[in-house]
């Protein structure tokens, strides 16, 4: 409309044709808008299309490259039958068994030397001496007393931790149930040489230890008779 017409109309006629006007331009920025919905949801689905097709592709995949497992299958029956535990029967008591002696009122390292045992310690010194002898090292050979010595010290820096290992030697830090004990120089010969199989027999990593681990279930199975419930 031309403004020589605008200017003819009534006052209620110009406030109709406002009115319509905002409506035209209202559905103009609406048209505008659901249409960029639209084209938001359309590449939207699209996304999801491609992503799905990608999805089912890769399922496809793997479905191809599963191995049938019906080619290596092992023919195998049931048996009928219960199974039979082989357990020792129970007499009655739980005690510790015949032979192990412990006083009324046992110390921790009582309880420590109950199963730290004279074999295992013996064994740990042969062993160790025998590494000593393979590598032709220049040291004293490994006894009891000293196995015993490096485990109190390897007990004792594992609560009271230092810098480093000369520290619990050296005069500003020295701690004297150690120095006065045994010397920096013989701990690093002992731990040196420490070993618990024959390293020529060593085929397995668990084989350095295995001998070790072996003694102490026996220990353990020998200390104290079965009880009356156990699982088998």
């Amino acid at each position: 409309m031309s403004n020589s017409d605008k200017s003819s109309l009534s006052s209620e006629e110009h406030i109709r044709y406002t009115l319509a006007s905002n409506a035209d331009t209202d559905t103009d920025s609406d048209y505008n808008v659901d249409h960029d919905d639209q084209d938001d949801n359309m590449a939207h689905s699209s996304g999801e299309s491609s992503g799905d097709l990608s999805d089912e592709s890769d399922d496809s995949d793997s479905d191809d490259n599963e191995v049938d497992d019906s080619d290596t299958s092992v023919d195998a029956e049931w048996i009928e039958g219960d199974l039979e535990a082989h357990l020792p029967q129970f007499d009655g008591t739980f005690e510790l068994s015949d032979g192990v002696n412990l006083p009324s009122s046992p110390s921790p390292i009582d309880i420590f030397t109950l199963f730290l045992s004279s074999d295992i310690v013996d064994h740990i010194v042969q062993q160790s001496n025998l590494y000593r002898t393979q590598e032709n090292l220049k040291q004293d050979p490994m006894n009891d007393l000293d196995f015993y010595q490096l485990l109190g010290f390897l007990f004792y820096t594992s609560l009271i931790g230092l810098p480093s290992k000369g520290d619990y030697w050296s005069q500003l830090l020295m701690q004297e149930i150690i120095a006065n004990n045994i010397t920096r120089n013989r701990i690093d010969e002992l731990l040196r040489t420490l070993h618990f199989n024959d390293n020529v027999l060593n085929a397995a990593k668990c084989d350095k230890i295995q001998p070790l681990i072996d003694l102490f279930n026996k220990r353990c199975a020998a200390l104290v008779d079965q009880e009356e419930h156990i699982s088998s």
